[in-house]
């Protein structure tokens, strides 16, 4: 509501937003901040030629269902190869439970705080999801 008041004001007409529309827009994947959907919304606007922004304006802008993945999926590795090393047998688990220790400790039949432990003695540094 705030962004299309703010781009109604600059444009100096009413703008409305149809239903499919804010589905669209609610299932894309915004991989930046609220300058990204400020930014869609601006140029749909703009082709928008009554002041209602449709699916099909939004969908011109580049915006559609299909999101693109974050990150293709790392392989799993097998936590009892005997050629990996501690550190690497711990960030392999980590990867795998999502960067979550508790989950990454089960994987390697090893409390919460023994791999809190070898996290810092091994000098991982954890990722922030």
């Amino acid at each position: 509501e705030f962004l299309l008041t703010k781009i109604g004001r600059q444009q100096g007409r009413p703008l409305t937003v149809t239903d499919s529309a804010i589905r669209l827009l609610m299932s894309h994947r915004w991989p930046g901040n609220v300058r990204d959907v400020e930014n869609c919304l601006e140029r749909s606007a703009i082709m928008s030629e009554d002041g209602t922004i449709t699916r099909d304006v939004v969908s011109l802008t580049g915006v559609d269902n299909e999101s693109p993945p974050l990150a293709a999926p790392l392989p799993e590795v097998n936590l009892a190869d005997e050629n990996l090393d501690d550190r690497e047998r711990v960030i392999a688990a980590l990867e795998q439970a999502g960067w979550v220790q508790a989950k990454a400790a089960r994987l390697l039949g090893m409390t919460p705080r023994q791999i809190a432990y070898r996290i810092q003695t091994l000098n991982i540094h954890m990722r922030k999801i």
